[in-house]
């Protein structure tokens, strides 16, 4: 009765948008419009530089001894890169905008959030390409750093509503077959499980910027599958962990439609496993979720030995 109850609340929480949206803990994006890149030739000599957390982090590695400093919003000294490390300019406008103040690394390499070189694609005008730019003093000299945002296309739908599609027929066979009922809840919520596992490790591995609670989090996610997936085997837990698996996997699947419309996908699996391992597990948990309701319920231990002790009294 409990999975039962669970399923519907769950089922019922889905009617509120934001429930979701905002299930997804671990990672704060998972799909974007926009592909960034730096344009090699434009690195100085003695400079690296390089793009982190999706794009949207520029990141300048300086040879220990070089002198660098870029400019800001304004053109004023902004970060200043020198043998004792970085500092923030105090008086910079944007620095003040960042947050960034005085000492700010001991070492030689430091990543901030540019506005100059990312915006939302809101932002954009939907241009396939926007070119931006970062100017700097190396050494005294002017040098700029160049990249470009490329807008990539949005996927096709139907291939992923097709795929999620398929878990829902194999629940609606079971159902005409009444003794595969079991067979098919139990294949469905693993295969629920470990698509959601995939695509979780798919996206802590996308490089993203994510705090500490947010890996405690996601850490806490995973262990729970883990162990809802090792419950499938018990005959008595297998009811409760269908229905977690299967409740996890929708609404998981559910925080993550907007790899379905964007064209980036911020995972370190490629675009179409997670799109498929998305599809697959919205289908099977939803196919799950349905079999919960119908499957029935496992015997207790006591109804199991009361049956034992009428037989040997009727002996």
């Amino acid at each position: 009765m409990f999975a039962r109850l669970l399923i519907a609340a769950v089922l019922a929480a889905l009617v509120v948008p934001g429930v979701a949206q905002a299930h997804h803990t671990a990672v704060p994006v998972v799909a974007l419009d926009y592909r960034n890149h730096v344009v090699a030739s434009s690195e100085p000599a003695g400079v690296h530089v390089s793009l982190e957390d999706a794009g949207r982090k520029l990141r300048l590695a300086v040879v220990p001894g070089l002198r660098v400093t870029v400019l800001g919003y304004e053109y004023e000294a902004f970060l200043r890169f020198d043998p004792a490390g970085v500092d923030a300019a105090a008086r910079s406008k944007t620095a003040l905008s960042l947050r960034l103040a005085g000492p700010i690394s001991r070492g030689h390499s430091f990543a901030w959030a540019d506005a100059r070189i990312w915006a939302p694609a809101s932002a954009l005008g939907e241009r396939d390409t926007v070119r931006w730019s970062v100017p700097l003093l190396v050494q005294g000299r002017r040098a700029v750093i160049r990249g470009e945002l490329t807008r990539a296309a949005e996927p096709p739908l139907w291939p992923w509503l097709v795929l999620a599609a398929l878990p829902l027929v194999a629940a609606a066979v079971a159902v005409r077959k009444r003794n595969w009922l079991w067979a098919a809840a139990t294949g469905l919520a693993a295969l629920a499980g470990f698509a959601t596992l995939a695509d979780l490790g798919g996206f802590a591995a996308g490089g993203l910027s994510v705090s500490t609670d947010r890996w405690l989090l996601l850490a806490v996610e995973v262990g729970l599958i883990l162990v809802a997936l090792g419950c499938l085997l018990g005959p008595r837990t297998r009811l409760i962990a269908v229905a977690a698996l299967a409740a996890f996997a929708v609404l998981q699947a559910l925080s993550e439609l907007a790899v379905f419309r964007h064209g980036v996908v911020v995972s370190g699996l490629p675009a179409q496993a997670v799109r498929a391992g998305a599809a697959i597990a919205l289908g099977a948990g939803i196919g799950a979720a349905a079999l919960v309701f119908l499957v029935p319920a496992p015997e207790t231990r006591k109804t199991a030995s009361h049956v034992r002790i009428s037989r040997k009294e009727q002996a």
